[in-house]
C-alpha cells in the first residue's frame, strides 16, 4: 500500500486530462504510486508528492487505463465527467496525448534546450514531473540517463 497523501490530482498538458484539477475525497486513502513504462503514459498525478496516479496504454490490440484511486472520489463532478469523456475517447481512438518523445519543455520540437533540461534532470539539479520523465525517457527504461541524452542529440542532429 501507498501512503495517505492524496488530496489534489492534476492533469497533464496536451493530454486527455489537460487543464484538469481535482480534489480527492475517496474512501481509498492508501494510494499506490504508478509508473507509466513507455509506450504507456501518465494521465493524472499528485502534484504535492509528484507521483502518477493514473496511466494509459495503447497496445495496438486494445487500450487500457489504470488508476490507484477511487474514481468517484474526484471533485468537482463536472471535471470528473469531462475526464470520463476523455477516457472513453481514448478507449475508442487510442489517442490520449499529443506528446513528442524528447520534447521535455513542450514546444513541439526536440532541441538543445530539451537536452539541457534532461541533463539537469539526470544530475538531479532539477526535479521532473511524470510527464517530463516520460518525454525525456527516449530509450523507454524509466530513467533519464546518458543513453537518453545521446538519443536526443541524435534527434536534434537528424530530425525525422
Amino acid at each position: 500500500d501507498g501512503l495517505d497523501d492524496l488530496y489534489t490530482i492534476t492533469g497533464f498538458e496536451q493530454s486527455i486530462s489537460e487543464n484538469m484539477e481535482f480534489t480527492y475525497s475517496g474512501e481509498n486513502n492508501w494510494i499506490d504510486r504508478l509508473c507509466a513504462a513507455s509506450p504507456a503514459f501518465p494521465i493524472l498525478y499528485n502534484p504535492e508528492q509528484d507521483y502518477t496516479v493514473m496511466v494509459a496504454n495503447n497496445t495496438g490490440f486494445g487500450n487500457t487505463i489504470g488508476s490507484s484511486f477511487q474514481f468517484s472520489g474526484l471533485e468537482p463532478q463536472e471535471s470528473r465527467l469531462e475526464l470520463l469523456s476523455g477516457m472513453l475517447t481514448f478507449f475508442d481512438s487510442g489517442m490520449g496525448h499529443e506528446w513528442l518523445k524528447g520534447d521535455v519543455i513542450s514546444d513541439n520540437t526536440v532541441n538543445i534546450i530539451d537536452i539541457v533540461y534532461s541533463v539537469e534532470f539526470m544530475l538531479e539539479l532539477l526535479s521532473f514531473n511524470p510527464m517530463e520523465l516520460w518525454k525525456g525517457d527516449m530509450n523507454h527504461d524509466e530513467h533519464i540517463n546518458i543513453q537518453d541524452i545521446l538519443l536526443m542529440v541524435q534527434e536534434v542532429l537528424h530530425p525525422n
